[in-house]
């Protein structure tokens, strides 16, 4: 989990937490296998009682075991993006945010980015 003390993506995102679902490998149906955002109420400090799907599409068949990677760890940079690695593949990825209503995602597979625009781009290989 990481808190998002950052400048970069928009103010709603700003005290929230990010936290990285790795997902279920011990289930028929896979669960998790996702980036989500917790916000917080800006008064009280303390978490709204919902999350929201930030980063998703590692699981690739919802009814089996198929994953494209299982994401883990978060970092937010100086410059107010956010990392996450991928120890499924050996990956480090970088989700940055990109004002205009346009999305780059630049990596083999397409990821969804839920309700941001951002660029996707693989930092580590």
């Amino acid at each position: 989990m990481q808190f998002y003390t950052g400048t970069q993506f928009p103010k709603r995102y700003k005290n929230g937490a990010f936290a990285a679902f790795h997902g279920s490998w011990n289930k028929n149906a896979g669960t998790g296998y996702k980036i989500v955002f917790i916000p917080f109420d800006s008064h009280t400090n303390r978490p709204i009682g919902y999350y929201e799907d930030f980063v998703t599409g590692f699981l690739t068949n919802p009814e089996g075991p198929d994953t494209f990677g299982t994401p883990v760890g978060l970092l937010v940079l100086k410059d107010g993006s956010l990392l996450f690695t991928d120890d499924g593949n050996g990956m480090i990825y970088q989700v940055q945010y990109e004002s205009t209503a346009m999305r780059h995602v630049l990596s083999i597979v397409v990821l969804t980015i839920c309700t941001l625009y951002a660029r996707f781009f693989c930092v580590y290989e």
